[in-house]
């Protein structure tokens, strides 16, 4: 081959490459920007969903809780006399380490109360089955609204999505970050109240509340064990007064705590279904740039 053989040979080349090249950015922009036309579309809906969930579904929590620490309190009267009297004093000063005297208090608050770990931990996941069930409800809605305002984009490529399709491609995204939410947790040394069992994403997201790691408290929901541990602890530090001043404060702090971990309870829910939003947004994000994938592929 002569040197003007191969100068021909070689521009022609280095054409189809800059060809391919400018086809293939074409393509490209033209992905990214049918993603973000599915995208705009879905913002709306997305932000009224998380809007009125988190002013809503939070406060029904803490009400539903707030329900069942009243009945708790119903029978604090008998635990209240139990921890002013001198036998509970005697046993107490027998006792060298503090986590065997907590633990002494939360055994004799259970049996007065009813309330126990089991108990509270049914409680509160009795709640999150209820706000879980609403929470995957209006998820499926969403997906049924994405999928017809979707369908107005995509509908120049003769496709169409139903809400059930979309439905059905975003949850194993939604599943990728709750198993992520947890190995973090695991990781930071945290618990969650989640176990293994396979349940809806709505009821899994909030169940990822932590568990105490206190030692008298262990497996208690920490928003309820950190309560009860500052309330039971000044009980500790007045045991020796046994008067009847100290058995109505015990009354009155018992009440207060029951408010206050209905509140913990709510800041709890909130911040677990802020978290779900943010695997929802980001299935869908994932969502609408594998169907722009599909639709405008780049060989």
């Amino acid at each position: 081959m002569d040197r003007r053989q191969f100068l021909t040979g070689v521009g022609t080349a280095g054409g189809l490459v800059l060809l391919g090249g400018g086809f293939w950015a074409r393509q490209a922009y033209a992905r990214g920007r049918l993603s973000q036309e599915l995208l705009d579309k879905s913002e709306p809906f997305l932000t009224t969903k998380a809007r009125k969930e988190l002013e809503e579904l939070p406060v029904i929590a803490r009400e539903d809780m707030r329900r069942y620490f009243d009945g708790v309190c119903l029978n604090v009267n008998p635990f209240a006399a139990e921890v002013c009297s001198a036998d509970f004093a005697d046993t107490i000063r027998q006792m060298s380490r503090k986590d065997a005297q907590h633990q002494f208090v939360v055994q004799a608050f259970a049996r007065h109360t009813g309330m126990t770990e089991a108990q509270l931990l049914d409680r509160v996941g009795s709640v999150a089955g209820k706000i879980g069930q609403e929470l995957d409800g209006n998820w499926t809605t969403c997906c049924g609204d994405l999928a017809k305002d979707w369908n107005l984009v995509i509908k120049n490529y003769n496709v169409s999505v139903t809400g059930s399709e979309l439905t059905e491609r975003m949850t194993p995204l939604i599943e990728n970050g709750l198993h992520e939410a947890m190995q973090q947790a695991r990781k930071a040394g945290l618990k969650p109240i989640l176990s293994g069992a396979t349940i809806d994403a709505g009821k899994a997201a909030l169940l990822l509340m932590a568990a105490s790691d206190k030692p008298g408290y262990e497996g208690m929901p920490a928003f309820a064990a950190d309560t009860l541990h500052s309330v039971f602890e000044s009980f500790l530090l007045r045991v020796r007064d046994r008067s009847g001043e100290v058995q109505r404060a015990v009354t009155d702090r018992i009440a207060a705590a029951g408010n206050k971990m209905s509140l913990e309870f709510q800041k709890e829910v909130r911040a677990r279904i802020q978290e779900l939003h943010k695997w929802q947004k980001q299935a869908v994000t994932e969502a609408a740039n594998r169907e722009a994938e599909q639709l405008i592929r780049i060989i």
